[in-house]
């Protein structure tokens, strides 16, 4: 196949294998630019001119399909023809800088996991690739991979623009190209809405691989961004609990105590395990379901008497203990599986109409206006942006919603 022909060519598939005879090849080949690939000869990060032209390259990446800046690289006719390596006094320094301006200069901001630069160094070995004209012979030559972003539409703020990709490179979006990125992103959280809203009809139908206890359900679902695009499938088998080393991460049920394990089993939409609750018998208490698109489900039948012979109690502290075991292990899934953030997550109740949220104590002072209101309890979404975001605040803020839910302000605060 004719490389001209390719509008979609990336400088290599896998970033760890990135080298010099990636480069190299480019050359060789004849690498053309196009919608996931570009060529700068320098780029300096105190030039504004630089500096807008960088950060619109980077926006039309994330607001496509992703793709690689080589800056370092002069081309002919838009075809990479040779190195143009740059002597920087301080190279880390300057790839600190350009993560820096990027972050200070989209919006909203392109979250720093989607943007990874490396080093390449030139050395005389390679000077039959060099440039003609190039000041130097020598030096460094930096990659930049962008992957697509899920927030997207992204604008750059030095100039206030919006751009999109195409085989012919970076292109200004009009604005009925940006109103309908913006709708796009707005169909993302929709669908989430959608899923969730099925899933819970089913639940509370019994409508489900496994037959579950009668009690009052906890239900979590993660749903990341790309969960319901063409590329956004996962292999079934990632999930297993039987076919996959055992320091590998996979999803674990919802329940406080890792070491129950369960039983698993593949299905039509995924894979799925559970435990079997002790009453009544030949029903599951916990089950977690890994979806092809990449969504979790996990939920739990949990509840406890009230002694006073009343509604049943939904113990907010084993809810919260049992999302610090599972759901960080969820997200590091998610994560290795290539998933793309920001991951959607809510919880909801099933079956607790009535029900009391928190301690002994809650459902003991609950009174005629306190329980759970409706059959179906769904709480406020909550996301995770990156895969550096700080889950403890986000598990706090779901257990809120749950006393929310029964009646009360929030989980109890420790006072320091």
């Amino acid at each position: 196949m004719n490389l001209q022909d390719d509008p979609s060519l990336m400088l290599l598939d896998n970033w760890q294998n990135l080298s010099m005879d990636t480069l190299v090849t480019a050359i060789e080949d004849g690498y053309p630019e196009g919608k996931e690939l570009e060529f700068k000869r320098e780029q300096n990060p105190d030039n504004s001119g630089h500096k807008q032209t960088t950060v619109g390259e980077v926006v039309s990446f994330a607001n496509a399909s992703g793709g690689d800046m080589v800056i370092g690289m002069a081309d002919e006719e838009r075809t990479a023809s040779g190195f143009w390596p740059t002597h920087y006094e301080d190279v880390d320094e300057t790839i600190l800088r350009w993560v820096d301006i990027i972050k200070r200069n989209t919006d909203p901001e392109i979250p720093q996991h989607l943007i990874e630069i490396e080093e390449v160094q030139v050395t005389e070995d390679y000077e039959e690739y060099v440039a003609e004209h190039s000041p130097s012979k020598t030096g460094s030559i930096l990659v930049m991979r962008v992957q697509r972003s899920w927030r997207s539409p992204h604008r750059e703020t030095v100039k206030n623009r919006f751009y999109e990709r195409s085989s012919g490179g970076k292109s200004e979006l009009d604005t009925g190209a940006i109103r309908r990125a913006i709708l796009q992103g707005d169909l993302v959280v929709e669908r989430a809405q959608e899923f969730r809203d099925d899933r819970l009809a089913a639940i509370q139908a019994d409508d489900l691989a496994l037959p579950l206890a009668p009690q009052p359900k906890v239900v979590l679902h993660v749903v990341p961004s790309n969960a319901f695009s063409v590329e956004g499938t996962l292999d079934p088998a990632a999930a297993s609990q039987g076919l996959q080393p055992d320091n590998n991460t996979r999803p674990v049920l919802l329940a406080a105590d890792r070491r129950h394990i369960g039983e698993g089993r593949y299905t039509e939409n995924g894979y799925l395990h559970g435990r079997m609750a002790t009453n009544p018998p030949n029903t599951f208490a916990t089950i977690t379901q890994t979806f092809r698109s990449g969504v979790i489900e996990a939920l739990t039948a949990t509840s406890y008497n009230n002694p006073d012979g009343g509604n049943p109690l939904i113990s907010s502290g084993h809810v919260e203990n049992c999302l610090e075991t599972a759901f960080p292990t969820f997200i590091e899934f998610l994560t290795q599986q290539e998933c793309a953030y920001p991951f959607y997550c809510f919880i909801s109740l099933v079956g607790a109409r009535g029900a009391s949220v928190g301690g002994m104590r809650d459902a003991m002072g609950a009174g005629s206006m306190g329980g759970v209101s409706s059959d179906i309890a769904r709480l406020p979404a909550v996301q995770v942006d990156s895969p550096t975001s700080d889950l403890e605040p986000i598990i706090h803020s779901l257990v809120d919603s749950l006393h929310n839910a029964g009646g009360s302000w929030g989980r109890p605060r420790t006072v320091e």
